[in-house]
């Protein structure tokens, strides 16, 4: 954090300017003291919503404190540009030294020479505050608000004369922070990671910040706080977000922000309590049943929702970088939704494609505080229309890959089918396999449709429980296999790390906006590194690729026989393992074909493919996908664009806030 105290002293401040003694000369009335004080606590607040935005209330580490010597974080002369920070930085000297202070009226003793803290909006005292000292501590700190110079000025300060130090005791803070500095600390962490448990919150705060271990209650109270805050910056960001779409709109991203009215966000709470209702009904008996009462859920509605608001609803966004290099990018989209669990549940929409390296790349995320339906689907599909175009998205060479539910379904079944595009109902099929067969025909069902080759399809389903086939064989082997690979170019399911896990739980529509952008800009930067890596110049053949077919790559150099129908075209050849039993496979060097299948699913050389090219003479690079090359992979992260995010200055100081926009009501999708 910037430290905020300056030391140079202000100019004295003289609340009026009456010209000469004697009082109205000059044209301008004399204040009497409840004027002056009343100006003085507007401008406490003035200047507090002024400073907030350049610096947050946040405490500065041991580890920063230690390293500054004591007069440059507070000392008389100092100011502050709010009375907040002048609190702050006195937390932050007297928590580096173990040290607690008291702002309270207190009792005043002629022994020990304690003084009275008058405290208002204007002016802030305090004295020592640990409680041990029987002869009296020097201890005081006195700020002012100045109303000419519009910042807080300390006019005095001396340090403590006591030898107390702070001790960790069962139910006290044992810190001169307050809980409220310490929420801004752990705040970040709930942003990141999406939830807070008791032990996350302790490993923030102690012992980065705090020098002695906080009790149980005080976790549990900092805790609490991080959340208050975490919901009352979700109220003044989300006026932003319109400034920040505009903002990613001029960076070169492609954004949308979705905005409803009362009456609209009314329905949805109505559509929200029949599903609910709909779903507690599949599970109660025929005679127990009982119609929905839309008449009551209508009146709640109507109390709970304002009709004249204005509510975020949602937002979509393309990453600018996409958006350039989208034909650069294997021509296979993978669709998914997943259900939010931030105090205002919605529902994430994300389509992405695959880099060289298989990793996918997002092509475009919605957000929308609403169930999964089809009408939430075909908005993200129309986004997604608008940003790449329908001609492109829909043609024939493009692959759709959807992790398919009942909301889904309804939306995209008419797309792939009308298009050409293999469809997986994944679904279906495996609640079709769940409902007949136990956890290990469950298991064989999912080796099937992940197999390699068709071969290895005919091998496990060969040893498949009789139930487990009579769902398989409803399918044709062929569209099984292509329905369940559906081209998918090696994709595989990849776990979220750690520390993203959960990322978006707690966050509303304007943190989860920039946390994407973030996520993103990290994202292709670390790529870009990686792509344009010498590492992965040798043959043009990228190291993240190579791992991929390295099997059939050993596979290839033992027990393979070739021979060619056509010795004038010596580009097509019969290949078989002579040891493997796995039969005789046609290969064309050519269209990349071979009848093991594997090239379809994973875009890369089989061994029948490599012994082939290895026989001609002819590099791997031959054999790869022009996408899969070093170049290729290059050309999907160029050096000459750049990810940009919005900085948040630029965001906050904007004036086209829209000060009307609220947070959307709850519409949390059913448990």
């Amino acid at each position: 954090q910037v430290v905020v105290g300056s030391a140079a002293v202000a100019p004295r401040s003289d609340e009026y300017d009456d010209g000469k003694k004697g009082g109205v000369q000059g044209g301008r009335k004399k204040m009497d003291h409840k004027q002056k004080k009343a100006k003085r606590k507007e401008l406490s607040k003035q200047l507090y919503d002024a400073a907030i935005i350049k610096h947050p209330i946040k405490p500065r580490s041991l580890a920063e404190l230690q390293q500054m010597n004591r007069d440059e974080i507070i000392k008389t002369g100092m100011t502050f540009p709010s009375m907040a920070h002048v609190k702050l930085a006195e937390s932050e000297v007297n928590e580096r030294d173990a040290k607690a202070v008291s702002s309270g009226a207190g009792k005043k003793s002629k022994d020990s020479g304690a003084r009275f803290n008058c405290n208002d909006a204007s002016r802030y005292v305090s004295s020592c505050g640990m409680r041990q000292n029987e002869s009296g501590c020097e201890y005081r700190l006195v700020a002012n608000v100045r109303t000419k110079a519009e910042n807080v000025h300390i006019t005095e300060f001396k340090w403590h004369s006591c030898e107390g130090e702070l001790q960790s005791r069962p139910k006290h803070a044992s810190t001169a922070y307050t809980v409220k500095h310490l929420g801004a600390v752990v705040k970040p962490l709930a942003e990141q990671t999406g939830t807070l448990t008791a032990k996350s919150v302790k490993n923030a705060i102690w012992p980065a910040y705090m020098k002695l271990q906080p009790a149980q209650s005080f976790v549990e109270r900092v805790m609490k706080e991080a959340k208050l805050q975490l919901r009352s910056t979700a109220e003044e960001q989300i006026r932003h977000l319109p400034v920040l779409a505009e903002e990613c709109i001029r960076a070169g991203h492609k954004v949308k922000v979705y905005v409803r009215s009362g009456a609209e966000m009314r329905d949805i709470h109505v559509a929200k309590k029949k599903m609910d209702h709909d779903i507690q009904q599949l599970t109660a008996a025929l005679s127990e049943r009982v119609a929905f009462d839309e008449q009551t859920a209508r009146q709640e509605a109507d109390q709970a929702i304002p009709l004249e608001g204005r509510f975020a609803y949602g937002w979509s966004y393309a990453p600018s970088t996409t958006l350039a290099t989208i034909d650069k990018f294997h021509p296979v989209d993978v669709n998914d939704a997943s259900h939010m669990q931030c105090p205002e549940s919605g529902t994430s929409f994300t389509t992405t494609c695959l880099d060289a390296a298989h990793r996918s790349v997002v092509m475009a995320v919605t957000i929308l505080h609403d169930t999964e339906r089809e009408d939430t689907w075909n908005v993200h599909n129309a986004f997604i229309h608008e940003a790449y175009g329908k001609e492109r998205i829909d043609s024939l060479e493009r692959r759709r890959i959807c992790d398919l539910d009942e909301g889904v379904v309804h939306s995209l079944r008419g797309h792939l089918l009308g298009g050409g595009h293999y469809f997986a109902n994944y679904c279906d099929r495996v609640k079709n396999v769940a409902s007949a067969v136990g956890s290990l025909g469950r298991s064989q069902y999912t080796q099937a449709v992940y197999a390699h080759t068709q071969y290895e399809i005919n091998q496990v389903k060969s040893k498949m429980h009789a139930n487990v086939s009579e769902f398989v064989d409803k399918i044709p082997d062929k569209n099984q296999y292509m329905a369940a690979s559906g081209k998918m170019w090696g994709m595989v399911k990849q776990e979220p790390a750690p520390e993203e896990a959960g990322a978006a739980t707690m966050q509303h529509l304007y943190g989860a906006l920039r946390s994407q952008l973030q996520r993103d800009q990290k994202a292709f930067n670390d790529q870009r590194i990686e792509a344009h890596s010498e590492a992965h110049s040798v043959d043009q053949v990228p190291e993240p690729v190579r791992a991929r077919f390295k099997d059939h790559l050993l596979k290839s150099a033992h027990n393979m026989e070739i021979y060619y129908p056509d010795q004038s075209n010596k580009r097509r050849a019969v290949v078989s393992n002579i040891m493997g039993g796995e039969g005789e496979f046609n290969t064309d060097l050519d269209t990349h074909f071979c009848e093991c299948g594997v090239f379809d699913v994973d875009g890369v050389p089989c061994s029948h493919l490599i012994h082939h090219a290895s026989g001609l003479g002819l590099p791997l690079s031959s054999l790869l996908h022009p996408f899969d090359r070093t170049e290729g992979w290059r050309a999907q992260y160029p050096v000459e664009i750049e990810f940009v995010v919005p900085s948040i200055m630029s965001v906050n100081q904007s004036d086209k806030m829209d000060k009307g926009l609220m947070l959307p009501t709850d519409v949390r999708n059913p448990k």
